[in-house]
């Protein structure tokens, strides 16, 4: 009697999808229903294999391992693709990934690109540092003037390093002036973050 394998835990069985989606590229198997035209450095682009359509709206991205069609919405992965373009059961697709159907992805190449991607990622991380650690504090700004015209009054944090703290426990920057997008001064001396306090243009501000 032919014992079966043991059973794979959630994790083991997503860690062998994942595994089996990295050795192909999702172009090289989706090339084969529709052709594909890079656009950028990380899209692909073509006629979308689910429906008629005149201008490619059928989008590609092997990085992510993903696919969308902007025109009829259909979207997945390699599983996904294979189970509704090609009609295999979800057991097929996953002895299609892990043999020899599709262009195999050399070793090499898989850490040249998860290395790619992982810099990608730190690049994104430290910008949206820098934009968070540049950011104004809206208290003061125009976005708080928009904040209260749409008759939002909760309080406002004051991340600038001279506000202090009453001993109500309530936040007052003691900025003299805030500098808007458009280069317009506001007066918020000082400004209990309340929203009831109305902001003053200032004129003399340079």
């Amino acid at each position: 009697m032919k014992r079966r394998p043991p059973r794979l835990s959630d994790v083991e069985f997503r860690h062998a999808i994942d595994d089996a989606k990295e050795r192909h590229r999702l172009s090289d198997i989706i090339g084969r229903r529709t052709k594909l035209k890079r656009r950028g450095a990380r899209e692909m682009v073509g006629l979308c294999p689910f429906h008629t359509e005149k201008t490619p709206s059928f989008e590609v991205n092997d990085d992510k391992g993903t696919y969308y069609c902007h025109g009829c919405g259909e979207g997945g992965d390699h599983m996904t693709f294979l189970t509704k373009a090609d009609g295999m059961t979800f057991g097929q697709a996953f002895e299609a990934l892990t043999g020899n159907h599709f262009p195999v992805v050399s070793e090499a190449e898989r850490a040249q690109r998860k290395q790619q991607a992982e810099e990608v990622t730190a690049r994104r991380i430290q910008a949206g540092r820098r934009v968070w650690a540049g950011a104004v504090p809206a208290a003061g700004t125009l976005a708080e003037v928009y904040l209260r015209e749409r008759g939002i009054r909760m309080r406002l944090l004051c991340r600038d390093r001279r506000s202090v703290k009453r001993s109500s426990g309530t936040t007052v920057c003691s900025a003299t002036f805030r500098r808007s997008t458009n280069g317009t001064m506001y007066s918020a001396n000082p400004m209990i973050l309340t929203g009831r306090a109305p902001l003053r243009r200032s004129r003399s501000a340079t």
